[in-house]
């Protein structure tokens, strides 16, 4: 077991890993990734990774607490699903209700490694390679599709709708 400071270290040093790892991988790659998360530019709509005692996920979320709108720019994700899963292996998971841990019900799509665990350093490798891979994919297919959804999301508050 682990205390409490403990596992915050062992969570700081994963997260300082993993931005290693990353820069590794831009050097590797040539490329310079920079992670949009929760500045993807759309008002409740962000990116995120989830790590945790069972699995590592990255996560495209929409997290408007007015519900109206959360269905309604969950429905406008749900029209380009083809682009935003192309180039994935499997398909995403498309939660159209997702109660989070605190209590907060949004509305996700997303891809998770199953049969990690944060506090196993051994299983880090894995998945800051799961995270790193599929983040850039999901955030590179969510900006082929952005414009369009601003677009979109625009018009629904001109009508009043949202």
């Amino acid at each position: 077991m682990y205390s409490r400071d403990e596992k915050r270290a062992l969570v700081q040093e994963f997260w300082d890993s993993f931005d290693v790892y990353c820069a590794a991988q831009n050097r590797q790659h040539g490329v310079r990734v920079k992670w949009m998360l929760d500045q993807t530019g759309i008002k409740d709509l962000d990116l995120r990774f989830e790590v945790g005692r069972k699995c590592s996920s990255v996560i495209l979320e929409v997290t408007s607490r007015n519900e109206d709108k959360r269905l309604l720019v969950f429905e406008l994700l749900s029209q380009y699903r083809l682009l935003i899963e192309d180039g994935f292996e499997e398909p995403l998971d498309w939660d159209l209700i997702y109660e989070k841990e605190n209590g907060h019900v949004v509305s996700r799509v997303w891809i998770s490694l199953c049969d990690v665990d944060i506090h196993k350093p051994k299983h880090w490798e894995r998945m800051m390679a799961f995270m790193y891979t599929n983040m850039c994919l999901l955030q590179e297919n969510f900006c082929d599709v952005k414009d369009v959804l601003e677009d979109k999301i625009r018009h629904l508050y001109d009508q009043g709708l949202i």
